[in-house]
């Protein structure tokens, strides 16, 4: 079994960003949320801790003493130890990241999407637009924080922001220019089968 499978992305999550910097839970938290990480990261705030348990658990962080940690359990600090450094390298190298199609729902709906109105479609692929135009707009917002942060990841957030735009942006010219089209022949098999 990979790193990668016994692993979850929540907790590579965590090993990632207390190696930028330890942290305690609380911490992490408010970091992600900073981070806009919903748009980047299947995690939430009980993904956090449980992450820091199992992580402590198998040796991979431990406790770093500050004057913070006598504040209770959310305010114990956590770093990553040298086997959670390479725990985390060796999972970044497994192939399952870079070797899967994302399963939009969208693209599932476009694939069954002739079995519904043509109006019904123009008005979910209308929908679709807007969301991409909202997202390319925030991903412009995201961009501008992030270059103003001068942290060590500014300008591997700088790429994954851009390609995230790139990505948005590349499927909302597909639709603009296909949707004329898909339209269209959606009206002709209509036709074609009230003629049947």
């Amino acid at each position: 079994m990979s790193t990668r499978k016994k692993l979850s992305t929540s907790d590579l999550t965590v090993l990632s960003m207390l190696l930028e910097q330890p942290m305690h839970g609380y911490g992490l938290v408010r970091e992600l949320e900073r981070q806009h990480y919903q748009d980047w990261a299947p995690i939430s705030r009980s993904h956090v801790y449980y992450s820091l348990k199992k992580l402590e658990g198998a040796g991979l962080t431990r406790r770093h003493n500050d004057e913070t940690s006598a504040q209770g359990p959310d305010r114990d600090v956590f770093k990553v130890t040298e086997e959670g450094r390479e725990k985390l390298a060796s999972a970044l190298g497994d192939i399952s990241w870079v070797a899967a199609r994302p399963p939009w729902p969208f693209l599932t709906w476009l694939a069954i999407c002739q079995h519904t109105d043509a109006a019904v479609v123009a008005s979910q692929i209308a929908a679709r637009m807007a969301f991409l135009s909202q997202e390319i707009a925030k991903e412009a917002e995201t961009r501008a924080a992030v270059e103003a942060d001068p942290g060590p990841g500014q300008k591997v957030a700088r790429i994954t922001v851009e390609m995230t735009r790139a990505v948005m942006q590349g499927e909302l010219d597909v639709l603009t220019a296909m949707t004329p089209r898909l339209l269209e022949q959606l009206k002709e098999e209509a036709d074609n089968a009230e003629h049947c």
